[in-house]
């Protein structure tokens, strides 16, 4: 593994900075997961830049998820679902959006490292903390790694928001569980730098999802067969990552 370079020779760059790096990471203008453009986390980040940080994540997710939601409705009507239905299917129309960009990230940023995949957990994950990998600097992260965790943090926040600020539907109270325990565990790993194990788990947890909410969508627009496939590959992907994978 290349070594990583003092910390003081990688400055420190905010949001702009994150999303212009990782652009270039996808458009293979960067290598991946390059310890040569470290960034910090957890105790070495002040409390005012993590706020910063989190927040203008969010703020900025939010807005695209509203402007692709509003897309969602209105493309909802004009293939003639009811205000109802058109509303369910611009939710989900969010949803396999978000998914889909964060597992594609995730695959780009992450996929290249052994640990990633389950064939390296049992050589690499007896100790999952970023800090403890040799020839890095405890507490850093490549600017791109960042980048992906700190959205998918975003991602959780904004859907408590969203969760919150809307009428309850029926689920609301498990749904509000949900969202805390999964905002509080990407905290803690963020703040002590389990960022590995971090990312395979969320990443594990969102792989079905494109899946099912791909079926959702063409469910509501009845279109033929593509939503049967896409139900099927939801609970294939389902069992394989979340009661298989997961546990181990």
């Amino acid at each position: 593994m290349p070594r990583a370079p003092k910390y003081e020779d990688s400055p420190v760059i905010n949001f702009l900075g994150l999303t212009q790096h990782t652009w270039k990471v996808v458009c293979g203008q960067q290598k991946p997961h390059d310890w040569n453009h470290a960034q910090p986390i957890g105790p070495l980040v002040t409390l005012q830049d993590f706020l910063v940080d989190i927040l203008t994540f969010t703020v900025t997710l939010y807005a695209a998820c509203y402007v692709c939601e509003t897309v969602g409705y209105r493309m909802g009507m004009r293939l003639g679902l009811s205000r109802g239905k058109a509303d369910r299917f611009a939710g989900s129309f969010v949803e396999l959006i978000y998914y889909t960009v964060s597992l594609t990230l995730g695959y780009i940023v992450f996929g290249g490292e052994g640990w990633f995949w389950p064939s390296g957990w049992d050589r690499n994950m007896s100790d999952g903390r970023v800090q403890r990998i040799p020839g890095t600097k405890p507490y850093t992260l490549p600017a791109d790694a960042k980048f992906a965790y700190l959205l998918e943090t975003a991602w959780v926040l904004g859907g408590f928001v969203r969760l919150v600020s809307r009428k309850p539907k029926k689920d609301f109270n498990e749904m509000l569980f949900h969202h805390v325990v999964t905002y509080t565990l990407l905290m803690l790993s963020y703040q002590i730098g389990f960022c590995r194990i971090g990312a395979v788990v969320y990443n594990l947890h969102n792989t079905f999802d494109p899946f099912l909410h791909l079926a959702k969508c063409t469910h509501y627009i009845k279109l033929p067969v593509l939503p049967d496939v896409s139900f099927v590959l939801c609970a294939l992907v389902f069992a394989v990552t979340r009661l298989w994978y997961y546990p181990i």
